[in-house]
């Protein structure tokens, strides 16, 4: 009997031991097409974006009292990023630790200021304009980035990492769990979020409610865009 309990006790260790792993083994974030790469920048290049940005850098914040209109260029990259996935909180086995939120390109004004185009996938698979928050903070973070590196980003908390292999490193803390430039596994990774966020996590993809509370909203559901600055104090590097 004494050797049943020692063999019952064995085996939920184990248990408890293959299902963080099974969520941690699961680390390849999906590949994006070149192809999808290369839409989501036409469809931030597209005509009649340009009147929106144009209404954008109007009501976002440095605008030169008294000066022209400026001109407004838009980037020729895209950079994906994915959002802290529930499955992987949940520590759902073969779960991977994001899902694709958006893919960022840049837009910049004559007058030095930068905003980041949201692109997001479409119910019929193409890509259309999902936000316009102002910064170019993806780009910084990933500029620095190895090949292959994916960027994680956790709205809870404004914390980015980047994921390569079973390893996430933190870009930016923001009110994460842990220190700037700290690099984890993706076994710890999940046994931190699932403690903090447990069933919280929220569907990726879309406005950021996070940014929205911190900022300015502008909403204008005839042109169908939403205009949001960065919250405060989080602005990009």
């Amino acid at each position: 009997m004494a050797l049943k309990k020692v063999l019952a006790v064995m085996v939920l260790g184990l248990v408890w031991l293959f299902v963080p792993c099974a969520a941690a083994r699961a680390v390849a974030l999906p590949e994006l097409s070149t192809e999808d790469v290369a839409a989501a920048v036409r469809a931030a290049s597209e005509p009649g974006l340009a009147s929106t940005l144009g209404r954008f850098f109007d009501h976002a914040p440095g605008k030169p009292a008294g000066g022209a209109a400026p001109e407004i260029t838009v980037g020729t990259t895209a950079v994906p990023v994915y959002e802290l996935a529930r499955e992987f909180v949940a520590g759902v086995p073969g779960a991977e630790v994001g899902r694709l939120g958006y893919q960022a390109v840049s837009a910049r004004a004559s007058d030095g200021r930068s905003a980041t185009v949201w692109i997001v996938r479409a119910k019929d698979g193409g890509w259309k304009l999902g936000n316009i928050a102002s910064g170019d903070r993806e780009h910084a973070l990933s500029a620095a980035l190895p090949a292959g590196t994916k960027l994680l980003r956790e709205s809870q908390s404004d914390a980015w990492y980047a994921v390569s292999g079973d390893e996430v490193k933190v870009l930016r803390a923001g009110r994460g769990a842990f220190a700037p430039g700290s690099v984890h596994s993706l076994g710890e990774y999940q046994r931190v979020v699932s403690e903090r966020y447990g069933e919280a996590v929220p569907e990726p993809a879309g406005p950021d409610p996070a940014l929205m509370a911190g900022g300015i909203a502008l909403v204008a559901f005839g042109g169908g865009y939403l205009l949001i600055r960065r919250k405060k104090g989080h602005a990009a590097p």
